[in-house]
C-alpha cells in the first residue's frame, strides 16, 4: 500500500492537490477468482471513471523451456486477462457516459520485434496492441482505443535504464497522451517516434 500512497503524492504533484484518488488494492495473479471482478467494480461504481490504462505487467526473461510452469501462467494473467476483463467490466459505463472515454493499453515495441528470452512478454504486449487496435474499429463512436509501444522507458522493470532513446514516465505519458483520439497506435513520445523504423528493421 506504500507504494500505492507513492503514486498517489506523485498524480497530485502532477496534476494539482484538487484531484480526486481512490487507491484500490488487487493482485492481479489472482484475477480468475470468483468474485474479483465484482469486488473491483463495486470500488469503482461511485465514481465517474472516463480514462482506463492498462498498466499492469511483468516479465520473464528466460527460455521457454527454462520457464517454470507457475511463472508463465501469472504472466499471462497479469499481462492479458486484467487488461480484458477490467476494459469489459468499464465498457459499459463508458458507453452510458455523454463524453467520450477512453483506453490506453500499454503495449511495448516488443509487441512488433523480437527480443530472444522473452517470447511470452513479447507476445502478451502484441495481445494488448491488437486488443486495443480491434476494440477501436468496434467503440470508435464513444470510446477512443490506444496502443502504446512504447520503446525504453526509465522504470523498475528496465532497471531504471539510460539509453539514448529511453524517457522519463511523464514524457512518456505526455507523448501518448498527444496522440489519444487521432490513431489507435503510436510509439508515444516523438524521441520514440523517431526511433520506431529502427526498432523495425530486420537484422541482417
Amino acid at each position: 500500500k506504500e507504494a500505492l500512497e507513492n503514486k498517489e503524492e506523485q498524480l497530485r504533484a502532477l496534476v494539482g492537490q484538487s484531484i480526486q484518488i481512490k487507491i484500490i488494492q488487487a493482485d492481479f495473479v489472482n484475477n480468475t477468482e470468483e468474485g474479483f471482478w465484482d469486488n473491483i467494480q463495486e470500488e469503482l461504481k461511485i465514481l465517474d471513471v472516463s480514462v482506463l490504462v492498462n498498466n499492469v505487467g511483468t516479465a520473464i526473461g528466460t527460455p521457454m523451456h527454462e520457464s517454470p510452469d507457475y511463472a508463465v501462467l501469472e504472466l499471462m494473467k497479469v499481462n492479458t486477462v486484467t487488461a480484458t476483463l477490467l476494459t469489459k467490466r468499464l465498457l459499459p459505463y463508458f458507453l452510458l457516459r455523454k463524453n467520450r472515454s477512453a483506453v490506453i493499453n500499454v503495449s511495448s515495441v516488443n509487441s512488433i520485434v523480437a527480443v530472444k528470452g522473452y517470447s511470452y512478454y513479447n507476445a502478451s504486449k502484441s495481445f494488448l496492441d491488437m486488443l486495443a487496435r480491434t476494440l477501436q474499429i468496434q467503440y470508435q463512436d464513444k470510446v477512443d482505443f490506444l496502443s502504446v509501444r512504447h520503446a525504453t522507458v526509465s522504470t523498475r522493470m528496465s532497471m531504471y535504464a539510460e539509453t539514448v532513446d529511453s524517457l522519463s514516465v511523464g514524457d512518456a505519458v505526455r507523448g501518448a497522451l498527444s496522440r489519444l483520439g487521432s490513431v489507435d497506435w503510436t510509439y508515444g513520445h516523438w524521441v520514440h517516434q523517431v526511433y520506431g523504423p529502427f526498432y523495425v528493421m530486420p537484422v541482417i
